[in-house]
């Protein structure tokens, strides 16, 4: 290969070079743009969520998340409390039957 020919072949690969690199930051460019109107459409999102987390009750955010109607879930909610009654007592009435039981075998 001759002098001439290598200095044409480099003068070829730089010309390519620095094209692929003004395409590269072009590309990198845009998708920056793209990112950061991302992130600024999911920011509002989550901005507008806190606004009606803040109006919100505890009560109205747990409905959210559940699938079922508000009156079922109000049922739901009572016949928990009923059992939780019932294992309370059901438990203080083994506990007084033991100590008398208990009582009973001392005397």
């Amino acid at each position: 290969m001759s002098e001439n020919e290598m200095l044409e072949k480099n003068e070829t690969i730089k010309e390519t070079v620095s094209e692929k690199l003004e395409t590269a930051k072009e590309a990198a460019e845009e998708t920056a743009d793209k990112t950061l109107e991302e992130l600024e459409a999911e920011n509002e999102k989550l901005r507008r969520e806190l606004e009606l987390m803040k109006e919100k009750t505890i009560k109205e955010r747990i409905y959210d998340h559940v699938h079922v109607s508000v009156r079922t879930m109000d049922i739901f909610i009572g016949v928990m409390v009923v059992l939780f009654v019932v294992v309370v007592v059901m438990g203080m009435v083994v506990k007084m039957k033991i100590g008398r039981a208990s009582c009973r075998g001392r005397g």
